[in-house]
């Protein structure tokens, strides 16, 4: 296991235990007699489910990007295929695109929302 794959094993574990940790709490949740009570509950059980979406995007991505690095192409635009910068892959490893096609990426959805 090189030092990428070891890096984003300990994050896979770590998002695991966040995802459990919020499923536990979403699950204790409670409703009582008072409506204000019910409606801080409710938003907050809103708050769980969204990080518990977001958890398992990025549990997706760090699978997807421990794929790469056992394929060989770990370190490689999905798109263009130049080299991802190192300080890029430093801030998040399970990155898959060069900082120019994530640019072309975002104006392109940005695009198609104003349509």
């Amino acid at each position: 296991m090189n030092e990428w794959e070891s890096y984003l094993s300990k994050r896979l574990t770590d998002v695991n235990a966040s995802i459990e940790s919020l499923q536990q709490e979403s699950k204790q949740t409670e409703f009582g007699a008072d409506d204000n009570d019910n409606a801080s509950l409710i938003e907050r059980s809103m708050l769980l489910q969204q990080d518990i979406r977001r958890a398992a995007n990025e549990k997706k991505r760090i699978i997807t990007a421990i794929q790469r690095v056992r394929s060989g192409d770990f370190g490689y635009c999905d798109d263009c295929g130049i080299d991802i910068p190192h300080a890029r892959l430093k801030l998040d490893p399970a990155v898959a695109t060069c900082v120019e096609c994530q640019s072309a990426l975002e104006h392109r959805q940005r695009h198609m929302r104003q349509q």
